[in-house]
């Protein structure tokens, strides 16, 4: 049985294996020192290049209800 390794020496994270969202906004849009700013940075901060993977994004606390309303408002978009 093959193994794969990664390597721990990387300074750049893996791209998002999965289906993913592209983040269209370079600020965190949200109102400063609400729990949807914090969620929303906390995403950021998962993404590589704009990028990060629903499973990341919901890992780090963001919502499926953030996903829709963001999809919405144009700031995140579906890879």
């Amino acid at each position: 049985m093959p193994t794969t390794s990664k390597s721990k020496t990387s300074a750049r994270r893996a791209m998002p294996e999965g289906p993913s969202l592209r983040l269209c906004v370079s600020d965190n849009p949200k109102k400063p020192g609400s729990a949807a700013h914090a969620r929303f940075a906390a995403m950021m901060t998962a993404a590589t290049d704009g990028v990060v993977s629903i499973e990341a994004a919901l890992s780090a606390g963001y919502t499926r209800a953030d996903l829709a309303h963001d999809r919405g408002k144009g700031f995140v978009e579906s890879e």
